[in-house]
């Protein structure tokens, strides 16, 4: 594709998760596979040298594939279902898991669009809509098309970029207009909240951590009927992966500290 608009903070990371999800697709022991963005990052004219990491190996692999289990699971108990991403960038699960009946939302800002286009293009039933996460204009949106679906809403790689103020509202918006539906969210630890240097691809392009809990349980206090269903700690998982970083919940307080996907309940289910 011809050259993209510059991109720069967090916009950015959008390459960085895609190149590390094409990294994990090349490998034989990988953990999923995404030959969509193998594809994208080959089309794509920009440095991907500078997401190198290798503690991206790990965390953003682990990452995606516990995600991928929770909205499989979802689509298995509400294959009709809305399946919306916040700050989606170049998502592919409309693409890699789609059951030939859900309904898919992509949200994200509108540096999003001329690599979308080009690259994954909408779709009678994989819609993206460019808005700000903290405002309301997409959820009106996407409350006008749900039609008495259930929806399962995922922030992954996004909500740690945000107030913590903002995050409560996004939450509290959910929980209001979206009563029953489930909410998957990548959480950091205090930890890595306050050390973004120690992840020096996601310091390259400018962005900071910014919001993060030690456990998702309290999120349950933000609002009346908020439910923590799962919550798995990264460090748990593919410890053969970790290198040194299976050293690090013992020297910083607990795998807490660290990252972790949470699944929650936003309230009851209307009636």
């Amino acid at each position: 594709m011809p050259r993209p608009p510059a991109l720069r903070g967090v916009p950015e990371t959008m390459l960085m998760t895609l190149y590390h999800r094409a990294l994990e697709t090349r490998r034989p022991d990988r953990l999923f596979a995404d030959e969509h963005a193998v594809r994208f990052v080959d089309r794509i004219d920009h440095d991907f040298a500078r997401f190198d990491d290798w503690r991206l190996r790990w965390a953003i692999p682990v990452r995606t594939w516990l995600i991928d289990t929770a909205v499989r699971a979802f689509l298995e108990r509400r294959p009709d279902g809305l399946v919306v991403t916040l700050g989606a960038g170049l998502d592919t699960r409309a693409l890699r898991l789609d059951n030939g009946r859900a309904t898919w939302f992509s949200v994200d800002l509108e540096p999003v669009r001329p690599f979308w286009q080009e690259l994954i293009g909408d779709s009678d039933r994989n819609h993206l809509i460019t808005s700000p996460v903290t405002a309301s204009a997409w959820m009106e949106q996407v409350q006008s098309e749900q039609d008495g679906r259930d929806a399962l809403f995922v922030a992954e790689g996004l909500f740690q970029y945000l107030e913590e103020a903002d995050v409560k509202a996004v939450v509290r918006d959910l929980r209001r207009r979206f009563p029953g539906s489930e909410l998957v969210v990548e959480v950091l630890g205090d930890f890595m909240v306050g050390n973004t240097r120690l992840t020096p691809a996601v310091a390259g392009t400018g962005s900071v951590y910014r919001w993060g809990v030690n456990d998702a349980a309290v999120l349950e206090a933000w609002a009346d009927g908020i439910a923590l269903l799962d919550q798995w700690f990264m460090a748990d998982h593919h410890p053969e992966r970790q290198g040194h970083l299976a050293r690090l919940p013992g020297l910083v307080g607990g795998k807490g500290q660290l990252g972790k996907v949470a699944r929650l309940r936003l309230g009851p289910p209307p009636g």
